[in-house]
């Protein structure tokens, strides 16, 4: 006789098994929240470091531009260029300059009058 053989379950084996899962699972996700946890602050502190070294080199580059904007803003430079490149002259100090047209309204001035 062929009788297929039915295999029952062993329910304490089912029962032992489930445990064991989730008394692993229970061990294994504080660990694995642990080095998630580690390894996101590595990459914030790689993060931070770069982001320092960018300051620095920002203010660095902003200290070198300041300096570069005193020296060109600087009244000698510019009465150097005047003079000397665009040949304008110096005016006596005691010479007044007046224009007309700074005399209007400023309406008027707007208007075209």
């Amino acid at each position: 006789m062929n009788v297929k053989m039915i295999r029952d379950r062993d329910r304490k084996k089912s029962r032992d098994l489930i445990v064991f899962f989730l008394v692993s699972l229970a061990l294994l996700i504080p660990v694995i929240l642990y080095v998630r946890q580690r390894m996101e602050f590595m990459r914030v502190s790689y993060r931070l470091e770069e982001l320092s070294k960018e300051r620095k080199s920002l203010q660095d580059m902003n200290r070198k531009l300041l300096v570069e904007r005193a020296q060109l803003n600087a009244l000698d430079r510019v009465e150097r260029i005047a003079l000397e490149d665009l040949g304008l002259v110096a005016n006596h100090p005691c010479e007044i300059l007046t224009s007309w047209n700074s005399a209007k309204p400023a309406d008027d001035r707007e208007q075209g009058l």
